[in-house]
Formats: C-alpha cells, sequence, structure tokens
C-alpha cells in the first residue's frame, strides 16, 4: 500500500534567522541560493541552518560551481569574475559546510549544463 504524501507547506523568511525550534527537519534542502549570499550573511545563514536538522538529519545543497575544468556554459565563464560565484568553487562550499558545524559534507555529483557546472552536496550533523 503506497504511503501518503505529507503536505508541503512554504514559508518566506530569511536564512540567517530561521523561524524553527532547534532539530526540528530531517531534511534541509538549498537548491541555488548559496551563491547570492556573501561574507557574514553566508556564514550566519549555513550556520543557522546547522541548527534545524534533528540528530542524524541531513543538508541536501545544489549551486553552481564546484571543480571547473573548462569554459562549460555562461556561468562557467563568469565564474572567476564575481566574488559570490568564485567561493563556490573548488572546495569553497564543502570548507563552508565544516566551519558551520556540518561534520561530514561531501560532494555527491556535478553537472555541467547550459550554464555551467552544477555540484550536489550532502551535510549531515
Amino acid at each position: 500500500m503506497p504511503r501518503r504524501a505529507r503536505p508541503v507547506r512554504f514559508e518566506h523568511g530569511y536564512g540567517q534567522r530561521l523561524p524553527y525550534p532547534d532539530a526540528s527537519f530531517d531534511r534541509v534542502l538549498s537548491a541555488f541560493m548559496l551563491h547570492h549570499l556573501e561574507g557574514e550573511t553566508r556564514g550566519q545563514t549555513l550556520a543557522e541552518v546547522r541548527r534545524v536538522p534533528r540528530p542524524g538529519g541531513a543538508l541536501y545543497l545544489v549551486d553552481f560551481g564546484g571543480d571547473v575544468v573548462g569554459p562549460e556554459g555562461v556561468l562557467a565563464r563568469r565564474l572567476g569574475h564575481s566574488a559570490r560565484l568564485r567561493h563556490n568553487l573548488g572546495d569553497g562550499v564543502l570548507a563552508d559546510l565544516r566551519e558551520a558545524g556540518f561534520t561530514e559534507s561531501t560532494e555527491l555529483a556535478q553537472r555541467v549544463g547550459r550554464l555551467g557546472p552544477v555540484t550536489y552536496y550532502r551535510a549531515a550533523i
């Protein structure tokens, strides 16, 4: 017998001030948001995201960046010119996840699309 899907609720807010209690989610998803954040806001947001998964929970993150080996895609050519995008290059995202307190941060996959490289990460607590 198929499981019933749970209702999905969308809420607006700021990543550095999530309106949820500690340890309130099994999984957190971030899709193409991290490259919009700079400096202190980026660190505050990742620390806040680290606060809300339950023990054994994880953050699944997808964003532009990762290892770039050539000029594939429009965005790939801009990666080196934008401070926000440049910070996602190489192991920049993994380093930020470790600094925020995630203990098991790994790159799951990378795809190169029309815009450029897209990297998928999993970060556990």
